[in-house]
């Protein structure tokens, strides 16, 4: 029964954490490392998530592997855009941790925190876990100072403004090479209209005969 009752607790404590998490990326805050399930939907074990992410791949690819060479190409540019999107982005996102825990050290909290952490003897694994502790304060008290806010909100501006040019580029292309095709479509029609019209005259004039 005691088994029975810790396990209940710990999946309503799970709930709650989740739906605190998807609360704060529904009003814009960061991400937290790691990832989180959003309320009801089942997490998946490593293996589920692999299998997934294979999946994924492969449709990606067999997608890719369909498109005209043009188009492929302009796809190819697109990833590679978006790796380096990617590679800016976390970057700045570990800027970010670092405002956050600058600005969460000065606070009341952590200064308190800090205190009462000098005062214990602590070693070993105790020691990183209290550290760790006084991290996650700071990490939380900082996200609600005005640098960090400000900090995030620029970068937030940059990232959406970064993922649209990014979009907006591949469906100038797109469209460019649409023209580019329109053209050469237009004149294989034509042939054919033409060998048609030459198919009925023949037809007209072994009629004749």
């Amino acid at each position: 029964q005691k088994a029975k009752d810790q396990k209940a607790k710990d999946q309503e404590s799970k709930k709650w954490e989740a739906k605190a998490r998807y609360y704060l990326r529904s009003i814009g805050m960061p991400k937290i490392k790691g990832h989180y399930t959003p309320p009801g939907k089942k997490e998946l074990t490593e293996n589920q998530k692999e299998i997934k992410r294979r999946k994924s791949n492969e449709r990606k690819k067999r997608k890719r592997d369909e498109m005209p060479d043009g188009e492929k190409e302009i796809e190819k540019e697109f990833r590679s855009d978006g790796k380096m999107i990617s590679e800016w982005k976390q970057r700045e996102e570990e800027k970010l941790k670092t405002t956050a825990s600058e600005e969460g050290r000065k606070s009341e909290k952590y200064q308190e925190a800090y205190a009462v952490f000098e005062q214990g003897n602590y070693a070993g694994s105790q020691k990183r876990a209290e550290l760790s502790k006084l991290e996650e304060i700071a990490s939380e008290e900082g996200e609600k100072s005005e640098r960090y806010k400000e900090a995030y909100n620029a970068f937030d501006k940059e990232r959406k403004g970064r993922a649209k040019a990014r979009e907006d580029e591949r469906a100038r292309k797109r469209a460019k090479l649409k023209s580019q095709q329109a053209p050469s479509q237009q004149e294989e029609r034509s042939g054919n209209d033409r060998e048609k019209d030459e198919d009925d005259v023949k037809d007209e004039d072994e009629s004749m005969e």
